[in-house]
């Protein structure tokens, strides 16, 4: 059963090059008033000189509180700066790659329940980012396991874009690489994939898939409704 998720779609790597990737007042003539109102007789004068000199000096201080209020309001175009994207597919590598992902070691051993019956897909919200594959168990439901296999996974996940970096590794073999996109859209509790770079002329069935915050597990179908595999990835 080669293949976290896709499967043996893999051997079919359609060559990819030069794709296109996917928030006061001032005083001044109150105080000058009460100079006034203080004089009398000949000291009237000196009573006016008083309140204006009074006046002068509230409305100083009010012009300095207006500086201040005008430098600590933010910069409008900082306010009106667009917010940057949340995610962004990764691009084609140098080399000619349909994405520029680095496919991790088939390090993680692909587990046969010969037993189990394999368990229905829930649904969920699959959450932009890169997950990794950490589990793989195959659910037999008394068939026969199949070939031993060790695999190593990344998806790169940015809304309906999903992009894939994989090694695999069948009865101690490595197998070719895959590295390709897809469009995936969740529709339940299944994934409706459309084959992009490295997956052109592959048409590929729906698969099953459990979410949360954290963790992603694909479901992909056996020979019958009893066995099949899920994939276990945790977000990075």
């Amino acid at each position: 059963m080669r293949g976290a998720f896709f499967g043996a779609v893999a051997v079919v790597i359609v060559a990819c090059s030069g794709a296109n990737t996917s928030n006061l007042t001032g005083g001044g003539a109150h105080d000058g008033g009460t100079g006034g109102e203080t004089s009398s007789g000949s000291s009237g004068s000196s009573g006016s000189s008083g309140g204006s000199s009074g006046g002068g000096s509230g409305g100083s201080s009010g012009g300095m509180g207006d500086d201040q209020s005008d430098a600590t309001s933010p910069p409008q175009d900082a306010a009106q700066e667009p917010a940057p994207p949340a995610c962004m597919p990764s691009p084609p590598s140098p080399g000619g790659a349909c994405n520029s992902l680095t496919a991790p070691p088939s390090s993680i051993t692909v587990v046969c329940d010969a037993t189990a019956t394999v368990p229905a897909a829930v649904g969920g919200v699959i959450h932009d980012g890169t997950y990794r594959l950490t589990a793989a168990t195959y659910y037999a439901g008394g068939s026969a396991c199949p070939t031993p296999e060790t695999d190593g996974v990344t998806w790169d996940i940015c809304g309906t874009s999903w992009q894939i970096a994989q090694n695999d590794s069948v009865n101690g073999a490595p197998q070719p690489a895959l590295v390709a996109n897809a469009t995936v859209v969740a529709s339940g509790s299944s994934l409706d994939i459309t084959g992009g770079c490295g997956l052109m002329t592959v048409t590929i069935p729906p698969f099953g898939y459990d979410a949360d915050g954290t963790t992603l597990r694909l479901h992909t179908s056996g020979p019958t409704a009893q066995n099949g595999r899920i994939d276990t990835f945790t977000r990075q």
